[in-house]
This record gives C-alpha cells, structure tokens and sequence, in this order.
C-alpha cells in the first residue's frame, strides 16, 4: 500500500470514533442536557400566570418547597408534603428495586443436554 493511502487511512481512523459518537452526543444534549438546564433557569425565577411578568427569587421556591412556612414542620421543621412526597418516592423504589432483584436473581437451570 502506497504512504498516501496509509495516511489516509490513518487519518480516518482517528476520525472514526469522533464522526460515529458525535451526533448521538449532540442528540443526548439536545434531549436531555437543554431541557435540564432550561427547568434550572426557570426554578429561580416566578411567572406570573395571568400576564407573564417573572421576578428572580433565587433559591427562594425550593426554601418553600422543603421547609415549611412557620418553621414548625412535621419533621425537623421540613414541610409536611416534602416529608410525603420523599418517603412515597423511598417506599416506591425500596420495593421497586427489592422486587426486581428477587425477580432477577432467581434460580435458572439451563442445562444443556448433548
């Protein structure tokens, strides 16, 4: 093989993996990363709903999502929808992950007879 033709190939080689994973990198962006960062942006502002007019709160909506109102909350003064929400999401992948281990770890006899 002539040197123009192995440093061509070379060439493409190394090319190879960049134009192979970088569309499916531009696709997981564009899915995944954008929308992330907008739902970010957007938590640390309030819109109003009638005429769309928004005010930086910073981190001011999740202070009043975790921490409830009067500082006397159910548990360690956390709000008490906070305390639901986090112990419905625990039991539900507590037994979520529990059931499909059982179910994934069962015995499989695959013998193969010859």
């Amino acid at each position: 093989m002539s040197t123009e033709k192995q440093s061509l190939r070379r060439k493409l080689d190394r090319l190879f993996v960049p134009l192979t994973v970088g569309p499916t990198m531009l696709w997981i962006a564009a899915i995944i990363v954008y929308p992330t960062l907008k739902l970010l942006w957007s938590s640390v502002f309030w819109t109003n709903p009638i005429n769309g007019q928004r005010e930086f709160v910073a981190l001011r909506n999740f202070r009043r999502l975790v921490f409830a109102e009067n500082g006397q909350g159910a548990f360690l003064g956390l709000a008490p929808d906070f305390v639901a929400i986090t112990t419905n999401t625990a039991v539900y992948v507590g037994l979520s992950v529990s059931i499909s281990f059982a179910l994934g770890s069962g015995s499989h006899s695959c013998s193969i007879k010859t």
